[in-house]
């Protein structure tokens, strides 16, 4: 992991990435787009890219200007609001060190995790060994596969239960929560003047993957001019 900080606003400042996102790896029957998803979120809080995160595509050049909001909840006679992880979720205390800040909804998600850990012996997200039951955790270790009938129609009862209310997860509102509101531009990208500037560069990077794929874009460009 690099940490990186800055105490500046504006573009000039921010967190600038370059994504080789190697689209001849994607598989076709499970890939109808290429991009990256990408989620911004309270450091204290494990983010839930799938729900929450933004997709950029690729050949774009995409600009976020990002605000912090934060609320505050009075509990006691006032709300239900909560503070620390529900004792039902079984949460070993190495997760809830790592993510100390209590969430409502990453709250459910464990929830339908848990169940579907027990009863599938697979989950449907990346939450891995963070239960203090042995049959949580070991369900947790295999992610369900979409060809196989079993465990899909098995994941699909579990999440038709959680919609009908038949699965029961008490996660009440958090007492306290920052949330991120994105305004985003973008514009074509690289341009045609400075693509070969680019792709010289890029068959000098240190991935493997990225210099072979390069080379034989530059190989092919000089083949068909």
């Amino acid at each position: 992991m690099f940490i990186r900080r800055t105490s500046k606003t504006g573009q000039e400042y921010g967190l600038k990435l370059t994504l080789f996102v190697d689209i001849e790896e994607y598989i076709g029957v499970f890939t109808p787009y290429s991009g990256a998803r990408v989620l911004i979120h309270d450091a204290f809080m494990n983010g839930r890219v799938r729900a929450e995160g933004l997709s950029i595509a690729t050949g774009e050049a995409t600009f976020l200007a990002v605000s912090q909001n934060t609320v505050e909840r009075v509990g006691g006679r006032y709300s239900d609001c909560a503070k620390n992880w529900p004792s039902f979720l079984k949460l070993n205390d190495e997760f809830q060190r790592q993510w100390p800040k209590y969430s409502r909804e990453v709250c459910l998600e464990l929830c339908i995790e848990n169940e579907m850990a027990l009863q599938c012996g697979c989950v449907d997200t990346f939450y891995r060994g963070y239960s203090t039951e042995h049959g949580i955790n070991e369900g947790s270790n295999y992610t369900c596969e979409t060809t196989h009938r079993r465990q899909s129609r098995c994941k699909q009862d579990v999440y038709r239960r959680y919609q009908n209310s038949e699965l029961r997860c008490d996660c009440p509102q958090a007492c306290s929560t920052t949330e991120f509101s994105q305004r985003r531009s973008s514009a074509p990208w690289p341009t045609e003047r400075f693509a070969p500037h680019f792709a010289s560069t890029m068959i000098k990077a240190s991935s493997k993957r990225v210099q072979q794929y390069f080379n034989r874009a530059i190989n092919d460009a000089k083949l068909s001019a």
